[in-house]
Order: structure tokens, then C-alpha cells, then sequence
């Protein structure tokens, strides 16, 4: 696969059932783990900025909440630079 720094937009849900906050098994239905795995968010987040030369930028963050009925905020992170990352 390549390995060439392209700018990424990466959403995360941290209660999100489907694809687990910590890494394991997606949609893990009936749990034969039969949709495969996926690496933990901090994993996924930490790849992409070593792939894009981010690891060293501090990002600027915001957080907002649009709907104060749910489980909680969300934060934004945007990491700049020649290949910008943001992250939700």
C-alpha cells in the first residue's frame, strides 16, 4: 500500500457499538468476529500523523455540542500542515 502523506478527515465515536473505540472486532454480530477487526482510534489517529509528519504539531482544538440530550460533546482537532489532518 502507499505511503505517501495525503490530507485525511477521521471521525470517531467513542460509544459507537459498530466499530469499537478500542480496536477489536467490528459489528461483532452473533461474535464470530465475521466482519474482521479494526486497530484502536488512538492507533489509527497516531498512523496518520506519523504518515503525514504531524506527530510533532500541536493541534487546535474545539469542542462543541449540538445535541445536550446525548451521551456528550465532541472535539475537533485540526493538526496543520503541508498534509492537514482533522479529527472528530
Amino acid at each position: 500500500g502507499s505511503t505517501l502523506p495525503i490530507p485525511i478527515l477521521l471521525t470517531h465515536g467513542t460509544s459507537d457499538p459498530a466499530m469499537p473505540a478500542n480496536g477489536g472486532c467490528v459489528a461483532n454480530v452473533g461474535g464470530n468476529c465475521n466482519r474482521g477487526k479494526v486497530i484502536s482510534q488512538s492507533a489509527t489517529l497516531s498512523y496518520w500523523l506519523q504518515r503525514n509528519g504531524l506527530q510533532n504539531v500541536t493541534p487546535t482544538t474545539s469542542t462543541f455540542d449540538l445535541n445536550t440530550s446525548d451521551a456528550g460533546n465532541v472535539e475537533k482537532r485540526i493538526y496543520n500542515g503541508a498534509n492537514p489532518l482533522v479529527y472528530y
